[in-house]
């Protein structure tokens, strides 16, 4: 018996070994995220499921498959590779934005969510032209893709779970779904749920220096996300253009998960500057030229050295009547503290303000750090009628115009989220920051922007 189970087990480990070396042929980016998940036998399952660190099979189920369908196991591994880069498995449901909706049933809940999780991952993959994962789609599929698309921009299991909580199915047609988009078994998650607060801590911290070993699984799936992200963008067009939605995907819970802190700093720029750079600067020779020669240094002080700093960004406030003043002066405070921490921007900075409800209210020009610490000490809200963004976007585009903003890398939109969002992309990043623990609504933030959430 022992022996038996030892072959069924190998020969279970020879068929996702090949599965993952097709994967891995028509997308090498996923090598990070292919290599942080084993191969175990598992026969409390009927399927296949993953629980973060490994691929759970029942050796029947993939024979039947490998034999029958083999594409089918290249999606089937291809899927649970995407709930765990999403971080499906350490969702906590209960903080889903759904304030205002009924709350399901604890059962109903748990299995809306799965569906949820497994409709996301297939409209990616769906959504891929790689030819190892590629099939005709189902009619019923395409309709509810269609149905989705009208109400979701960008399609995420949290904006699925709200949707489907204001559009409820029949019994019958939850089945249905489930039926359609079933790949994998979730049983595999429950058991990462518990630990789920214990790692949350470590998302927002730098992770690069950490050892594998030393990871808790969703500090691991964190960590792959970012260089599936990051090695996606660098396979070329033709990959990129393969890959459908998967890289933006990737790209925007990277930068979501970011601290506010590190955001900002990643709009800032190297420059040189009038200073002195002392690590380039070697006392020891300086001295002994000046003992040696009298009044003649062997090496001089360089006169500039690189720098990170900020040259110009724009930070969009929503001053609408549902937007509270309180929490407008938190976000100021909390910028302003920031870029005055790192002494943020070069002398020459070019900062823009701008308050807006339905229109434009107030554009102030930052052009020294204390100026923004001032405006941040001496805010009074201005506006609080309805909310359009668009004028914000309308008016970047007017100070390009005039030359200012030239180098803008990024507009922080500090909102809500209740308002008309606009609908051309835009060429720097656009950052809408919302308050987490407060009333807001994310939904109709174009799939194009990213969202940050602040605590």
């Amino acid at each position: 018996m022992a022996k038996t189970r030892e072959r069924l087990e190998e020969l279970g480990k020879r068929i996702l070994g090949t599965v993952r070396k097709e994967l891995y042929f028509d997308m090498p980016y996923l090598a990070y995220a292919i290599g942080s998940l084993v191969d175990v036998m598992d026969l409390s399952t009927r399927t296949v499921g993953t629980d973060a660190t490994a691929v759970r099979f029942n050796p029947g189920y993939l024979f039947e498959m490998y034999l029958q369908r083999p594409g089918k196991l290249n999606r089937a591994y291809m899927h649970m590779l995407m709930h765990n880069l999403l971080l499906h498995p350490f969702k906590d449901i209960s903080q889903i934005n759904i304030k205002g909706l009924p709350k399901p049933e604890a059962e109903d809940e748990r299995e809306l969510w799965d569906l949820c999780c497994d409709i996301a991952v297939e409209s990616v993959i769906d959504s891929m032209e790689v030819p190892c994962l590629q099939r005709i789609t189902s009619d019923y599929r395409n309709v509810w893709y269609e149905k989705i698309a009208k109400e979701i921009r960008a399609v995420s299991a949290e904006r699925l779970y709200r949707f489907f909580i204001e559009n409820p199915v029949s019994g019958e047609e939850m089945l249905k779904l489930k039926k359609e988009f079933y790949e994998d078994d979730h049983g595999f998650w429950e058991r990462l749920r518990s630990e789920n607060e214990k790692e949350d801590d470590l998302l927002d911290k730098d992770l690069s220096f950490i050892p594998m070993t030393d990871f808790p699984l969703k500090a691991v799936w964190e960590r792959a996300g970012k260089a599936v992200a990051v090695e996606s963008e660098l396979s070329g067009n033709e990959a990129t253009a393969q890959a459908g939605r998967f890289t933006w995907s990737m790209k925007l819970l990277g930068l979501r998960q970011r601290d506010y802190r590190s955001l900002l700093e990643k709009y800032m720029v190297r420059r040189e500057v009038a200073a002195t750079d002392p690590e380039e600067f070697d006392l020891a020779y300086y001295c002994y030229g000046m003992d040696r020669y009298g009044n003649m240094p062997l090496i001089e002080e360089l006169e500039g050295r690189e720098e990170k700093r900020m040259d110009a960004l724009v930070i969009a406030l929503d001053t609408s009547a549902s937007t509270k003043r309180k929490h407008i002066q938190k976000f100021i405070t909390e910028t302003a503290g920031i870029l005055n921490e790192h002494d943020s921007f070069f002398e020459d900075m070019d900062v823009h303000i701008i308050e807006c409800d339905d229109h434009v209210q107030k554009d102030i020009a930052i052009k020294k750090l204390p100026d923004m610490d001032a405006y941040s000490k001496e805010f009074e809200v201005s506006g609080g009628y309805g909310t359009d963004y668009r004028p914000v976007f309308f008016r970047v585009e007017e100070l390009r115009s005039r030359g200012q903003l030239k180098n803008i890398r990024a507009l922080l939109y500090f909102t809500d989220g209740y308002g008309i969002y606009p609908g051309k992309v835009t060429d720097y990043e656009t950052v809408f920051v919302f308050l987490k623990d407060e009333d807001y609504d994310d939904t109709g933030v174009p799939d194009w922007a990213i969202k940050v959430y602040l605590e």
